[in-house]
């Protein structure tokens, strides 16, 4: 059943049929009004999408509804708890968080939160079967690896995403003082905004990831319009992260795929620290099979970049020159170029190429 074509501002009082109805499977509310009085009967309900619900209304849903799945929480501000053994799935996508949120699902699969600024914390209590999970969120609270290690239990979970906050974390410590481990985690996406790139921040998370076998990274266009061309890259001592002990780089047994979008914007304000990141990889990775930078991100046609030929030819030099650790390695550079046609008609085509780079010992 949907509920979507009353306007979102539009609050309307849920009618009381649906308080108790055993028929019902999948469910999305919008702008809807429950009764405080009332609690609901869901006997057959698999799939819940919600908007601006109170934590006594979700309680309430959530102990009434004894096979959910699949549960969307959009703009619910207020909730403290989310408890549930029957949740497979659990999307939270929000702006605000007044208070700590606290998750007990131990059958949950996977966990996305997107979007959300928390006022004090967010806390997997219990979620033990966790195989998935993307934390893409902002906590206002001091940030440190023992608060990190608190709120996120995912020692089970295989595919993560990680977002700016928890990379902002990781960023000033030393690998020896991380606390966290995420052992059985095989694929790994790092997403910041260009200017919260950080070579020491993504080498503190693979000393956390052992045994890594897929690296995805996405560099996005800061949405400030304070923005600078000249920001400086953080005073650090790069060269000692080649020579971390090797408890902190079993990764490198391991990781095979490499992937890395928005690269050349990020190059044009961290061009050192990019290459160097690109450097560490490389002559680190033992199993590495594909390397492929790519021109765009995964989502979308935005903000693709044609990419001086000058420039390119740089990257590509230095690429070629760097040691690798895997033999058999392939780096491919994937780039716009613009060509201009040869007819009457003003204008030009872009054409997306892919370049592969040789090793100069090849």
């Amino acid at each position: 059943m949907l509920w979507e074509d009353y306007p979102s501002w539009k609050e309307y009082p849920l009618s009381p049929l649906l308080y108790n109805c055993s028929s019902l499977t999948n469910l999305c509310l919008r702008g809807c009004r429950f009764s405080s009085s009332e609690s609901s009967s869901w006997s057959s309900l698999k799939s819940l999408s919600i908007e601006n619900v109170s934590d006594d209304v979700l309680r309430k849903i959530l102990m009434g509804s004894p096979v959910l799945e699949y549960l969307n929480l959009t703009r619910c501000h207020g909730v403290k708890g989310i408890h549930s053994r029957s949740l497979r799935e659990l999307v939270i996508d929000t702006n605000v968080m007044e208070s700590p949120l606290h998750i007990s699902t131990p059958f949950l699969l996977s966990l996305r939160v997107r979007g959300a600024h928390f006022d004090r914390t967010i806390r997997i209590i219990e979620a033990p079967s966790l195989v998935e999970a993307e934390l893409d969120f902002d906590v206002s609270a001091k940030s440190d690896c023992c608060l990190l290690k608190e709120m996120l239990k995912l020692q089970n979970a295989t595919r993560i995403l990680f977002g700016a906050w928890c990379l902002r974390v990781m960023w000033p410590r030393k690998i020896e003082d991380v606390q966290v481990s995420l052992p059985n985690c095989k694929s790994l996406t790092l997403q910041m905004p260009i200017p919260e790139f950080s070579f020491p921040a993504i080498a503190n998370v693979l000393a956390i990831t052992p045994n890594l076998k897929k690296l995805v990274m996405i560099f996005k266009p800061s949405d400030s319009s304070t923005f600078s061309l000249d920001i400086d890259s953080p005073n650090v001592n790069h060269e000692s992260y080649w020579h971390i002990k090797k408890k902190f780089k079993r990764w490198a047994w391991h990781l095979k795929n490499v992937e890395i979008f928005g690269f050349y914007a990020c190059l044009r304000f961290r061009y050192e620290e990019v290459l160097m990141m690109v450097k560490f990889l490389l002559g680190h990775a033992s199993v590495l099979e594909n390397m492929v930078i790519r021109v765009k991100n995964r989502k979308s046609q935005k903000d693709l970049e044609v990419v001086d030929s000058g420039k390119l030819l740089e990257v590509a030099r230095w690429l070629q020159s760097y040691h690798r650790a895997s033999k058999h390695a392939a780096v491919i550079l994937n780039y716009l170029e613009e060509v201009h046609t040869k007819w009457k008609k003003k204008g030009a085509r872009v054409t997306t190429k892919c370049l592969h780079i040789d090793h100069k010992d090849a």
